[in-house]
Order: C-alpha cells, then sequence, then structure tokens
C-alpha cells in the first residue's frame, strides 16, 4: 500500500474527516466548503440539525454557539451537553474543551482530576494546547517532565509545518512541491500535516484525489 494511501486512510480514522464525506453528500457541497460552513455559520438551526446526527464538528461547533449566545441563548450547560457528545466520539478538540470546562468550572463543577482525565485523551493524541496544560500542571509521578517532552517535540513539529506553509505562500514552494515534506511530518507524528495532506486527498488539491 503506497505511503499516500496510508496517510488517507489514517485520516479518515480520525473524527475531523470521518464525518467530512457523509457530510458532504448530504448537503451537495465540497468537504472543505462544508467544514468552513460548520464552523463559520449562523444557521443555528442548520447547525443542531447536523450535531443531531452525530457530527463531532458540528456538535462542537454548537456546543460554541451556546457559549457565545451565537443563534441562541448563551447556556452553559447546553455547551458543556453538546461538547460532551463531541468528545465521546474521540473529536480531540472537544476533548481538549472537555479538559477546559472542567478545570475552569464552566458549566459544569470544577474538578481537576476530570479535567486531566481529558487533558490527557487529547494529550496522548499530541493535541499541543492539552500538552501544555498537563505540563504546567505538572502531571504524573514524574512532574509533568514526559508531557513536557512531547509538547517540546510537537512544538518543534509545528515550527516545520508553519515553514512548509510560509514556503507555499511566498511562492518558493508549490502545493504539489510541499507534500514531500508534509508526508514526513506526517510520518514523524505531525497531525496538522496528516490533516493537511488527507484534505487534499479527499478534495484532489495538489495530489492524488483519493476519498477511500
Amino acid at each position: 500500500m503506497s505511503m499516500s494511501r496510508l496517510l488517507v486512510l489514517a485520516l479518515l480514522l480520525q473524527a475531523l474527516l470521518i464525518h467530512w464525506p457523509s457530510m458532504a453528500l448530504e448537503s451537495g457541497q465540497a468537504p472543505v466548503v462544508m467544514l468552513l460552513k460548520l464552523i463559520e455559520t449562523d444557521d443555528t438551526a442548520w447547525l443542531k440539525q447536523m450535531a443531531q446526527k452525530g457530527h463531532p464538528i458540528a456538535e462542537l461547533s454548537l456546543a460554541r454557539a451556546f457559549r457565545l449566545g451565537k443563534g441562541v441563548e448563551r447556556d452553559p450547560a447546553q455547551q458543556l451537553a453538546w461538547t460532551q457528545k463531541a468528545a465521546d466520539q474521540g473529536f480531540i478538540w472537544a476533548e481538549y474543551e472537555m479538559g477546559r470546562l472542567h478545570e475552569t468550572g464552566e458549566g459544569v463543577a470544577a474538578n481537576l482530576d476530570q479535567a486531566l482525565i481529558w487533558y490527557r485523551k487529547a494529550g496522548v493524541k499530541n493535541h499541543i494546547p492539552a500538552l501544555r496544560r498537563l505540563s504546567d500542571l505538572k502531571d504524573g509521578a514524574d512532574g509533568g517532565e514526559g508531557w513536557r517532552a512531547m509538547l517540546a517535540r510537537n512544538e518543534e513539529l509545528e515550527r516545520k509545518y508553519q515553514a512548509i506553509l510560509g514556503d507555499l505562500k511566498s511562492g518558493k514552494l508549490t502545493l504539489e512541491a510541499t507534500v514531500p515534506p508534509l508526508e514526513e511530518l506526517a510520518q514523524a507524528g505531525s497531525a496538522k500535516a496528516l490533516t493537511d495532506l488527507g484534505g487534499r486527498q479527499v478534495d484532489g488539491r495538489g495530489i492524488e484525489k483519493n476519498q477511500a
């Protein structure tokens, strides 16, 4: 099996892309367009419809709407409930958000033990903000040293990823030329590089289109 094939299959296991194809089919829109609409939409009724179908991106976006009072009344309990639904599906940003809510006591009684449980779920998936909190909170018998090592490694991968994007924006690299370094970063464990490559394969941007 080719490297590009492995990348797209691995990415499709992540919540971010598991639901893109079905959501795109339901709406008749391209997956990336669908994702942007979920993030930016003011159509709360449509967002609720997508969330009620179990799409984790929609669930977390709806939770954010309840937090900000965007198209709905502000409701911390609903914010927590929809965040929980997305987190229970393994959506990494929702797992981090559950940690934040439990740490700060937003919509739920503050509980550092619960916060750490959720931060760990996101941290083991190399989520940088979660790793920062685990490091700052000195989680673990080693006082957080293990998390700090993971954080340093992932921050270096993030720096390299941003450098590739910078070279693309400046014209130093073409879209096609960014594929090899992104594949290298993905193999090293960069979730963003993996997501980038998977999204490109779904849409056929600078790489052979492959949705399965």
